[in-house]
């Protein structure tokens, strides 16, 4: 059953990547109008976070925000699907890093980097992006879906131009490689920590949160100068991301230091753009410890 819908999705995704931008996004705002008004998808959980996270606006500002949020997150959607078949060219035209020069130094240099960056813009057009434009071999940690055939595919349509995804489960190999060539790291890092992973509490967004330390503790082990990527949507379908330092030597950081630092960019790159957000999940479903 697995493989029959895997096809049948595959069958219909395909057709319509294939379409140009301005056809797609006709469906984008059908989906909007869909989800928004008739659904209601997750409406009371993204109020409830717009609301916690600003309690300083009205509820006409929370709803002016959430309106944005839901035609953007279904103009990603649509974007992804395009994926499928979009060309570098077209990739390159539509996502820029505007602070190229910063990787392609470390490049010549033969080193590697780490770059965190949170459910912004289209943060899967800024993996796509990265693998096609600059040196470094690109490798993405990564949560695989259980449905072993949309795994496939999500991994196909993240490696059409050269980024290797990696699971959480087998980082060791993410530390073998850079043995033997320069790469980027990508780690999102606004997803809320599950079991036993290692956490830091901090106040994100005007609420006590759980805060991922795995992006810091690989940087402390291996040593390697860490970004924030800043990304902003610019216009329908158009995206920016500047590279922003968090730091060039992680081990002189004391401990949570790195944390902190690239949480609190992700934060202000929010509130620069909060429209641009994942509000949809329960960011803020555990409580702090006594």
């Amino acid at each position: 059953m697995d493989r029959l819908s895997y096809w049948l999705v595959i069958g219909f995704l395909y057709p319509l990547s294939k379409l140009p931008f301005a056809a797609l996004y006709f469906f984008s705002d059908f989906a909007y109008y869909i989800m928004y008004y008739l659904v209601r998808y997750r409406r009371k959980v993204v109020t409830q976070n717009l609301s916690r996270a600003f309690p300083e606006k009205t509820e006409q500002e929370i709803t002016a925000i959430a309106k944005k949020f839901y035609s953007s997150f279904c103009d990603i959607i649509i974007e992804n699907v395009k994926f499928l078949t979009i060309s570098a060219t077209e990739l390159e035209r539509r996502f820029q890093i505007t602070n190229h020069e910063v990787v392609d130094e470390l490049y010549e240099q033969r080193r590697s980097a780490i770059t965190t960056l949170g459910h912004m813009g289209n943060w899967e057009m800024a993996g796509l992006n990265a693998s096609h434009t600059v040196g470094h071999h690109s490798l993405a940690i990564y949560k695989p879906l259980k449905n072993k055939h949309f795994d496939a595919l999500a991994r196909k349509m993240r490696a059409r131009f050269g980024m290797e995804l990696v699971a959480q489960n087998r980082m060791r190999h993410l530390l073998n490689t850079l043995d033997k060539e320069a790469c980027l790291f990508h780690f999102i890092t606004d997803q809320t920590p599950g079991g036993k992973a290692p956490s830091h509490w901090m106040t994100f967004m005007n609420q006590e949160a759980p805060i991922y330390l795995g992006t810091e503790r690989v940087a402390k082990m291996t040593n390697l100068p860490v970004f924030y990527c800043h990304i902003l949507r610019q216009k329908r379908g158009y995206y920016t991301l500047e590279l922003k330092v968090v730091t060039d030597n992680p081990s002189t950081c004391v401990p949570n230091e790195i944390t902190e630092r690239h949480t609190q960019l992700l934060e202000a790159n929010i509130r620069e753009q909060p429209e641009s957000w994942l509000w949809s999940h329960r960011r803020w479903k555990h409580r702090k410890p006594n």
